[in-house]
């Protein structure tokens, strides 16, 4: 644990590129998620749980989750996941490779889709994205071929999207849009 990069720091270990987040209490575990907590606010780090589906807590032992990492990545158990409005951004890579995944239900104030957030999720056909995405990163639905149906409620927000990856817009992949539960 540190509060800030030491002076000394070295970076030759992180060989993996895998982000270091300073300030953060130690990790702390319980029967589904081992988190961090900053600020009281906690940072979900890997799940532990074997469940098809999955919703994500808006607060775990009294802390208000509003972000993860790599927390779900690879997994090969979930199919759905719900990521509820606490939730402000989802870091790169949270939910790459998760062979299984099939829906995915984006909270009303995620600002952020990360880098390769779900990239590799090829049975992913369903995703629901909230009110508040304004950024994709690059690449994060790369590799996503099944992804059918894109659900939005605020065409402006959909407008508005800004990619980090100028060629990789979601209905690069998507085939049906839906505004309100009606396709476009």
């Amino acid at each position: 644990e540190a509060l800030s990069q030491p002076s000394s720091w070295v970076s030759g270990w992180n060989y993996n590129n895998r982000p270091v987040n300073w300030g953060y209490n130690c990790v702390t575990t319980n029967s589904t998620y081992d988190y961090a907590v900053r600020d009281n606010k906690a940072t979900l780090i890997k799940y532990k749980g074997s469940a098809a589906n999955v919703n994500i807590p808006t607060t775990i032992d009294g802390y208000q989750v509003n972000d993860f990492g790599e927390t779900f990545k690879g997994n090969t158990s979930i199919v759905s996941i719900v990521i509820p409005d606490s939730v402000l951004t989802i870091f790169p890579s949270a939910f790459a490779n998760c062979s299984a995944l099939t829906t995915v239900t984006i909270g009303n104030n995620v600002e952020t889709i990360g880098k390769e957030a779900f990239a590799g999720c090829k049975k992913l056909a369903s995703l629901t994205i909230g009110n508040k995405v304004a950024i994709i990163g690059d690449g994060a639905f790369s590799d996503c071929s099944n992804l059918t149906n894109i659900y939005i409620n605020d065409i402006v927000m959909w407008c508005n999207l800004q990619y980090e990856d100028s060629g990789e817009h979601l209905m690069k992949y998507g085939r049906t849009l839906y505004l309100s539960n009606n396709a476009i």
